[in-house]
């Protein structure tokens, strides 16, 4: 208090405070939904690097999602990191060096998120599997187990897009270019675990 009186006369010359108190924000925020469970969004990525906060606990340079309307943000979270939205976020949002791009809330509502998705329990299950592995300690991750859980969210993504296989094999070739490769310790394993996972348009 003793600190904002001695320098009272240069805050109250913000033009943001000529309404609301000089010692106060020029810009104020509700933090009701900072306290909610939310998603936490960084500034600057390269792939989908989202992470869930649960119990409202957290903040990081970038912004939070807090859907207006009830979701089971496991699935939205497993959404928004699939390559698809990656990829569709990534073309609409500006870019700076070493591939990254910048996520912004005007990007990310504008996505064209199909609603059936949201309320697949497939999906629902796999980004349940998804938060319980990454959710370990990263020694005790299995870096296959983790592919497959995305590549297996990937394709439930691209078949209610309505994607074929080109389009499918278009997205992922353009996301390659900028996203970085997963060092995998098991390549065998996971090229066995990914037989049995079928693209969408693949006859």
């Amino acid at each position: 208090a003793r600190y904002l009186s001695e320098h009272q006369a240069l805050l109250s010359r913000r033009a943001r405070v000529a309404d609301r108190p000089w010692h106060g924000l020029a810009e104020p925020r509700d933090e009701t939904w900072l306290r909610a469970p939310k998603i936490l969004v960084p500034e600057l990525a390269k792939e989908g690097r989202m992470a869930l906060d649960e119990q409202g606990r957290y903040l990081v340079q970038g912004f939070g999602v807090h859907p207006c309307t009830p979701l089971d943000l496991h699935v939205l979270l497993a959404t928004l990191n699939s390559t698809l939205l990656v990829w569709l976020t990534a073309i609409n949002a500006p870019k700076f060096r070493g591939g990254n791009f910048r996520y912004q809330g005007s990007t990310l509502g504008k996505l064209p998120i199909p609603s059936a998705i949201l309320e697949e329990a497939e999906l629902r299950e796999l980004a349940r599997q998804l938060m319980e592995e990454y959710s370990r300690p990263e020694h005790e991750q299995s870096p296959t187990r983790l592919v497959q859980l995305e590549s297996q969210v990937d394709a439930r993504v691209y078949d209610a897009a309505g994607l074929g296989a080109g389009g499918i094999r278009f997205v992922e070739e353009e996301v390659a270019r900028f996203r970085p490769k997963i060092p995998l310790r098991e390549g065998e394993d996971l090229l066995s675990a990914l037989r049995g996972i079928r693209s969408p348009g693949v006859g």
